[in-house]
Formats: C-alpha cells, sequence, structure tokens
C-alpha cells in the first residue's frame, strides 16, 4: 500500500455563506513522487469528528479544481462540502475539527484499498 499526501485547510467564504454547510479545501498527491491524484470522487474520502456522535456531519459534492491558464488539467485539489443534518446550524465563531481521510481502490472496488493518507484540520464557522 502506498502513502498519499494528504493536505487540507479552510475554503471558507468570508463575504456569504452556504446554509448547514462548511467548505474545506484540499490537495491529494503521492508520497513516493509528488504527482497529484486526479479524478477522485466521493467514494474516495471519508470524515471523522469527534462531535460525530452528538452531531452527524456527511460529505457534500466534491469538486476538482484544473490548472490554470486553460482549466482543462485536472489538480489533485478538491473543494469538499462538510454537511450537517438539515435542522442543525453551524454555530457563527464555533471551532470544528475533522479528519479526512482519501483512499484510492483496486480494482475491485472500494474493498480493496491501494493507496491512503489523512490529515486533519480545524475550521471556525464564519455563519450558519
Amino acid at each position: 500500500m502506498a502513502r498519499l499526501n494528504v493536505e487540507a485547510c479552510t475554503a471558507e467564504w468570508t463575504v456569504g455563506d452556504l446554509v448547514f454547510t462548511l467548505l474545506v479545501a484540499v490537495s491529494v498527491s503521492r508520497a513516493d513522487n509528488g504527482v497529484p491524484v486526479s479524478g477522485l470522487k466521493a467514494e474516495n474520502f471519508r470524515l471523522a469528528s469527534s462531535i460525530g456522535p452528538v452531531q452527524d456531519f456527511n460529505l457534500g459534492a466534491i469538486a476538482e479544481w484544473k490548472w490554470e491558464p486553460d482549466d482543462v488539467e485536472p489538480s489533485g485539489c478538491y473543494q469538499l462540502q462538510i454537511l450537517q443534518t438539515p435542522g442543525a446550524k453551524f454555530v457563527k465563531g464555533e471551532r470544528y475539527v475533522f479528519g479526512i481521510q482519501v483512499r484510492t481502490f483496486g480494482k475491485g472496488g472500494p474493498a480493496e484499498v491501494i493507496d491512503q493518507g489523512q490529515t486533519i484540520i480545524q475550521l471556525i464557522s464564519t455563519g450558519t
């Protein structure tokens, strides 16, 4: 099994807000050569939180960015949406800590993990 470098930071907007949603930017590359890992989908990402038993979180839409200037080459950089259970709200100014794991799979599907890596991130909500 090969190691993936996973780095994450907040991608929260400062001029607006998505209801029930925190935005996270994630970069995924191969540890052995630094090559970006592109083409990842929702099933490649997992989320953990210390407050998981109290508040349920899920991954929403995942979008991969493209390299400039032509916006055609995948970058291995992604925007993740972390969603809270509908009806619950993120508290403005509250700190949320998440573990983000990234896995790639063999031809056998999700049961056969080929590469993996993880990171931890803290976010402070800018709104609801």
